[in-house]
């Protein structure tokens, strides 16, 4: 058989090499580090970032080391291992430290990344360079204009949002000491500011006369005051205006280039302005409470006629957007899901560089299922405003809503930070403490919560959950015992007490009270689980993985909630429910290695 002389050197040169290599011991040593270099990241990964919230860079500051750690050895081995002739030059003591050194400042890099979640300590104690906008009081004669005043309060914090140091707190927060009585003290603790600006706005066809004035909330000094007079149509001079001399008597310099998101997101007319501060009032302060339709179609007029002024002024087409969304979701009508997309598109098409229109591509490819493409815009989104509290607020709602907790809770508590007192953000958050299973953690946020709206259905009832969770029924019995003397029939309320029963065995009861319920959400799941009907439940919990998101819009039975949920502990022997977990298992892995880095 005839084998070529250059064959023959090539696999004679391989062998050779391949027998350094061993000799050499570089094999055994890539051998070792997978090894061993996948159990560390692992142990990382799964145990401090999960279990012990570290920082996620902590995963990359891990695989660098290894790397780095690595390479040295090879480099080691390669040089020093077997070798008997003398160099002039040592390679390996020019090379190592040079790889030391760049692994070093990739790690210092990375923990420079490393955000810093505002600890719980912090959310409630004054900072120093920290102001409220307190809602602008209607002077108007017909006081018609509360729209309006809204409106200038989100404009000036909006524009105080963007000084870098100042702890701005967000209109969903100040908006509760609209028409208060409450001293400015008081308010000051509460939200944890050291100023507060309030005024009041009268106006009057074309005339505006503004009254604003800064406040120490501390010894309730007036640091500032000011009268405007200004025609309308320079209402957005007026805001620059106004933010400028608080920025100045706050000893902060307004710097124009990190305007350029606010003022590009001013139309061309103010006429537009009007009407899409009457849509945003009717979906934020109406709508939004009395799912009236009414309200929707108003703000969807208002919204319309705004764009018809100026069909190119993005924050239109976005809040109409929003209001197709409110409305989707409520009712999940195609038609509004396709407006809804529609809108958001042409917002974004119009001005890119916003957080909002970012915001709404997000939760446009969200409804489409299409993560990945979510994912980057609500990255996007974060870029552009990272101190924005709706901002926040909707990247934990979409980490929530794909069941990726730890990171939703991340963004929830940055929410909470400069809107101390949104009771949605502080729910939401508390609800993912329970699905990771911290529920003594989760008792503490719901009371804390509770503090601010003490008689929230919502609130009382998971608490009472948690108290089950924890095996106090007695305690969770007497917080529903409570609610159902004024709210007997709440179904939120029905929905805890089925559970109770079912813990107790009462089978018949249990069963009465998830009778008409859709069997593969979260209740009639674990109703089945807690009385041993094992075939329902782990049928129920396949279909509602198949289905959630289509009724829900967030996917059911994520892997963490199957974990750490307690009402399933009779199922975790079963084969066909650790498939189950498994799979989810590996749907929350991919997940946490695509959204990670947001």
């Amino acid at each position: 058989m005839f084998v070529s002389k250059s064959g023959k050197g090539k696999n004679s040169f391989l062998s050779s090499f391949l027998e350094k290599l061993r000799r050499k011991g570089i094999i055994k040593t890539i051998a070792a580090f997978i090894g061993g270099g996948w159990l560390i990241i692992e142990f990382v990964h799964w145990i401090l970032v999960d279990h012990y919230h570290f920082p996620e860079e902590s995963v990359d500051i891990t695989i660098v080391t290894l790397v780095s750690a690595l390479i040295c050895t090879l480099i080691w081995r390669w040089y020093r291992t077997g070798e008997t002739k003398i160099r002039k030059i040592k390679v390996e003591f020019i090379l190592i430290p040079i790889i030391i050194i760049a692994s070093a400042f990739i790690n210092i890099l990375f923990i420079f990344q490393i955000e810093k979640v505002p600890s719980e300590a912090n959310v409630g104690r004054r900072v120093k360079s920290s102001i409220a906008v307190l809602p602008f009081k209607d002077l108007s004669l017909k006081r018609d204009q509360e729209y309006f005043c809204d409106g200038m309060t989100e404009a000036i914090i909006a524009r105080l949002s963007h000084l870098e140091g100042l702890k701005v707190i967000s209109r969903t927060s100040t908006m509760r000491y609209k028409n208060t009585d409450k001293d400015i003290k008081e308010i000051g603790k509460e939200l944890g500011v050291a100023t507060v600006l309030e005024g009041s706005i009268q106006k009057e066809r074309n005339n505006i006369r503004l009254i604003a004035q800064l406040i120490n909330t501390k010894d309730r000094f007036h640091i500032w005051s000011q009268t405007y007079n200004r025609k309308y149509k320079s209402v957005f001079e007026l805001q620059d205006e106004i933010s400028e001399a608080i920025a100045n008597a706050l000893k902060f310099k307004l710097k124009v280039g990190r305007f350029k998101g606010v003022k590009s997101a001013e139309p061309i007319d103010v006429g537009a302005y009007e009407f899409y501060l009457k849509g945003q009032h009717l979906i934020e302060t109406k709508y939004s409470f009395s799912r009236e339709e009414e309200d929707f179609k108003s703000a969807v007029r208002m919204f319309e006629k705004a764009i018809e002024i100026d069909p190119n002024y993005a924050l239109a087409y976005w809040g109409l957007g929003n209001a197709y969304e409110s409305h989707y979701v409520r009712k999940n009508n195609q038609k509004d899901f396709y407006l809804m997309i529609k809108n958001y598109k042409r917002a974004y098409e119009i001005n890119s560089d916003l957080a909002e229109t970012n915001l709404g591509m997000g939760w446009a490819y969200f409804h489409r299922e299409n993560l990945d493409v979510a994912f980057k815009f609500f990255r996007r989104a974060l870029e552009v405003d990272p101190y924005n509290s709706q901002v926040n607020f909707d990247a934990g709602s979409f980490f929530r809503s794909i069941g990726l907790y730890y990171q939703a809770i991340k963004y929830y508590s940055k929410t909470i930070y400069s809107d101390p007192l949104n009771i949605m953000a502080h729910y939401l958050r508390a609800v993912c403490f329970i699905n990771i299973g911290e529920f003594e953690r989760t008792i503490i946020y719901f009371r804390k919560a509770l503090d601010i709206e003490p008689n929230n259905i919502s609130l009382l009832s998971h608490l009472a959950l948690c108290f089950i969770f924890t095996k106090n029924l007695h305690e969770a019995e007497n917080i529903l015992s409570n609610i159902e003397k004024t709210n007997p029939y709440d179904p939120r309320v029905q929905n805890i007490r089925a559970r109770i029963f079912a813990i107790k065995g009462e089978k018949c009861k249990a069963l009465a009270l998830i009778k008409g319920k859709i069997p593969f959400y979260y209740l009639p799941t674990s109703i089945y689980s807690l009385l041993g009907m094992k075939d329902e439940a782990i049928r129920y919990i396949k279909e509602g993985i198949n289905k959630g998101f289509e009724h829900r819009k967030e996917y059911l039975y994520s892997y963490l909630f199957l974990k750490n949920n307690p009402f399933y502990n009779n199922l975790r022997g079963d084969p066909r429910f650790q498939e189950i977990i498994g799979k989810e298992k590996r749907k929350y892995k991919e997940r946490l290695i695509k959204y990670m880095k947001i």
